[in-house]
């Protein structure tokens, strides 16, 4: 069977699904300021800054003054920088 969609085609239309993918998740993102989530705590730094990914598959990272690896916590999120949400105990 002969391809009906050239190549050049396939490509421009995967990037744009692509640019449309990238777009809905900073929307979703960002309509996560300012709500609770809550966060697996996966990883601690030495400066007591947290990271961890909450119930909604988001990679968080806030500073947590006392957690322990694998320990759930409520987060309220601050802001978002690139893939990852940032904010503070709930």
């Amino acid at each position: 069977m002969k391809d009906i969609v050239s190549g050049t085609e396939k490509k421009e239309r995967a990037a744009m699904l692509r640019d449309i993918a990238k777009q809905k998740k900073a929307d979703y993102l960002k309509r996560q300021v300012g709500e609770v989530l809550p966060m697996l705590v996966e990883r601690s730094s030495s400066n007591g800054q947290y990271t961890g990914t909450s119930d909604n598959y988001i990679k968080i990272s806030a500073p947590i003054p006392s957690a322990t690896k694998g320990s759930i916590v409520q987060i309220r999120i601050a802001r978002i920088q690139g893939d990852t949400a940032f904010g503070n105990p709930a």
